[in-house]
């Protein structure tokens, strides 16, 4: 039986007040030398760690109409869209800012649409809340940083959308990898590391929109080329420079059968 969702509270035992803007220094560097100590004492918000698992995050209590939201402090966090059986996923790291309680599209479509979460590493997160909110106002420098932040995160999901119009599915794995490197990796000469053991091949697969298996044969075919390599210890290993160009993504003919567009994977599928 899968695991239940667990509700994020910030009230009770496990919660914690951070000083925001020395835990994400980046929140701050648009402040003047003079006014970052003070803002960096005053712009607290109450954080919680959750343990890796489902979690519903929705808060409990709900948060104030002011609130700017959830922000991962440290960790690793997937949310993904669902849309009957089949879903995508979206990885959410250090910085960024999400708003669960904004369903949007879930509370008007007709559709059977829906949002779940998943904590894939030990994670923090802190409430971006009222008090926060009407704290910060002081520095507006750091609502601007909030905003720019998910305007990166809206870029994001556009550009994995245009990686999906790609019809082979290992020019979408190895973009894609290449994409994930640029944040959560390492570049060095010759080409990069990507320290991610929690990207199974079913979790690549929801997000370049394939199925496992044809993602299993992908990274066998981009293996065989020298372009991709997986460590014993998970982590992801690029070799050469990134593509210049759409045409340097070409890696051979398929005689796989790779040619997979629009065929996502389904929730529950195993994978490795």
């Amino acid at each position: 039986m899968d695991a239940q969702p667990r509700q994020i509270s910030f009230t009770g035992t496990g919660v914690r007040r951070i000083r925001v803007l020395e835990e994400d220094i980046g929140l701050g560097e648009g402040l003047p030398e003079s006014g970052l100590l003070e803002a960096q004492r005053l712009l607290t918000a109450p954080a919680v760690e959750l343990a890796p698992g489902p979690w519903r995050f929705e808060t409990d209590p709900p948060p104030g109409p002011a609130a700017l939201g959830l922000i991962v402090v440290d960790g690793l966090v997937g949310r993904s869209q669902i849309i009957g059986k089949i879903s995508s996923v979206e990885f959410l790291a250090p910085g960024d800012v999400v708003r669960p309680w904004t369903y949007g599209s879930e509370q008007i479509s007709a559709l059977p649409v829906s949002a779940a979460w998943e904590v894939f590493r030990t994670s923090t997160v802190a409430l971006l809340d009222d008090d926060f909110a009407r704290r910060a106002a002081q520095w507006p420098e750091v609502a601007a940083v909030v905003v720019e932040r998910v305007v990166a995160r809206s870029r994001s999901l556009a550009f994995a959308l245009a990686v999906r119009q790609l019809v082979r599915v290992d020019e979408r794995v190895l973009l894609t990898l290449w994409y994930l490197a640029d944040r959560w990796g390492r570049m060095r000469p010759g080409g990069g590391t990507l320290p991610l053991p929690e990207l199974s091949h079913e979790v690549l697969g929801r997000m370049v929109s394939a199925r496992r298996p044809s993602v299993t044969t992908a990274l066998g075919r981009l293996r065989e080329r020298g372009l991709v390599e997986r460590q014993s210890d998970g982590s992801w290993i690029l070799h050469g420079d990134p593509p210049a160009d759409i045409e340097q993504l070409r890696v051979g003919p398929d005689e796989d059968g790779l040619e997979e567009i629009d065929a996502p994977t389904s929730i529950g599928e195993s994978g490795s």
